[in-house]
């Protein structure tokens, strides 16, 4: 994977001991869990936090491969493998009514043992499906917040449609977009 210029920030970030940062002249506090954020901008509508905290690259929590699905949040989505490379990686498409995505489940030795599984794509649109720590559509904008931050600035509150919870490296986005208000969906791309 090709590393973004948000790696080097984090990097930055620390060796010089950044435990969070705003461009503007407001700051985030991030709760324990997602204390390894290194930048958060608020522009136009949109919140763009990049992090490298489990819950970036695991939004469904650790699931260690596709067995484990039974037994996690996405335990009431229907999988059906898609893709098998010998046995190094398996894809998997997930439903659960309109909700859909697909997985791809790293199961080489070989490899660093952090790495369980990448989202290659996705979108929720419905209650039904829950993500770790309670996200789900349906979700009060203010309540999404909370989950993430022990404080935040009003105005993102008031202003953002949009928030992008980016990698620190080249995988995919996630995109929470919210109307009056509420959370409408989630989308990985």
């Amino acid at each position: 994977m090709r590393i973004k210029w948000p790696l080097l920030l984090l990097a930055i970030c620390y060796l010089f001991g950044c435990t969070h940062f705003s461009s503007s002249n407001s700051k985030f506090i991030y709760k324990p869990f997602f204390k390894d954020t290194c930048f958060t901008k608020f522009a136009n509508d949109t919140l763009l936090i990049v992090s490298s905290s489990d819950f970036a690259y695991y939004p469904f929590g650790r699931i260690k491969d596709s067995a484990a699905l039974s037994h996690s949040v996405l335990k009431d989505f229907t999988a059906m493998e898609i893709g098998h490379d010998t046995l190094t990686f398996g894809t998997f498409d997930l439903t659960l009514n309109t909700n859909k995505i697909t997985v791809l489940f790293n199961n080489d030795p070989g490899t660093s043992p952090q790495v369980d599984y990448f989202i290659m794509k996705g979108e929720i649109n419905e209650k039904s499906a829950t993500l770790a720590n309670g996200i789900r559509v349906g979700m009060d904008k203010k309540d999404f917040f909370n989950t993430f931050f022990d404080f935040f600035p009003d105005k993102v509150i008031t202003g953002c449609n949009v928030a992008v919870i980016q990698c620190c490296v080249d995988d995919v986005n996630q995109y929470y977009t919210f109307k009056n208000d509420i959370l409408q969906s989630i989308k990985f791309k």
